[in-house]
């Protein structure tokens, strides 16, 4: 696994999807959006939140929302975030991406008369998902979110959720997304690749 997903690999096939497609004037202004310091503390808030001592209390928070549940103004906002940075969409695309790849590697090892297509793999992959696959991821991010964002007030948060709407922040978060995507499909047929090489040399 770590063959193909790893940060070096993240970070070339990233960088090159942003050369090869993205406006330079249009990146230079979408450093200076996420250099804001209003987009520096969200992104410090979500950085502690996703550390590893965050864990039991993220545990524990979870513990406590079945004796008092959120309101449902912040369950609204986080179903908007949600929409607008695309996040459960991404983690569906990633999730797949990353399956897809196991799979591809698996049917490669098989005997030439025994491998299906790529088109028959996505096919039996997209049948094989629960009906509801992105409806759950959506349900995982806006609870992770209810933790992410439980000491923002919701004004600010509502602040939040207007920046990416404008002009720039649409656009790089088009991008952003769109690098994301491509980085992990790549990786994920690097690993698909040494998943059939591994098998082969045994």
């Amino acid at each position: 696994m770590t063959t193909g997903l790893n940060s070096k690999n993240a970070s070339t096939y990233f960088a090159e999807y942003l050369e090869k497609n993205s406006n330079e004037d249009s990146m230079k202004q979408v450093v200076k959006f996420f250099d804001n310091p209003f987009m520096q503390e969200f992104n410090r808030i979500e950085k502690e939140a996703a550390s590893s001592e965050k864990q039991k209390e993220m545990a524990t928070y979870f513990q406590s929302l079945k004796n008092t549940p959120p309101e449902q103004v912040r369950v609204q906002q986080l179903v908007t975030l949600n929409q607008e940075m695309r996040s459960s969409e991404l983690t569906a695309k990633l999730v797949k991406n990353l399956i897809l790849s196991m799979i591809k590697g698996a049917n490669y090892n098989q005997p030439k008369d025994k491998q299906i297509s790529d088109e028959e793999i996505k096919s039996k992959l997209a049948t094989s998902l629960p009906s509801n696959f992105e409806q759950q991821m959506t349900n995982q991010i806006i609870a992770y979110a209810l933790f992410t964002y439980k000491d923002v007030p919701d004004e600010k948060l509502n602040l939040y959720i207007e920046v990416w709407k404008t002009p720039t922040g649409k656009y790089g978060l088009d991008q952003l997304l769109n690098a994301l995507d491509y980085s992990f499909s790549k990786m994920s047929e690097v690993a698909g690749s040494s998943f059939s090489l591994l098998n082969k040399s045994k």
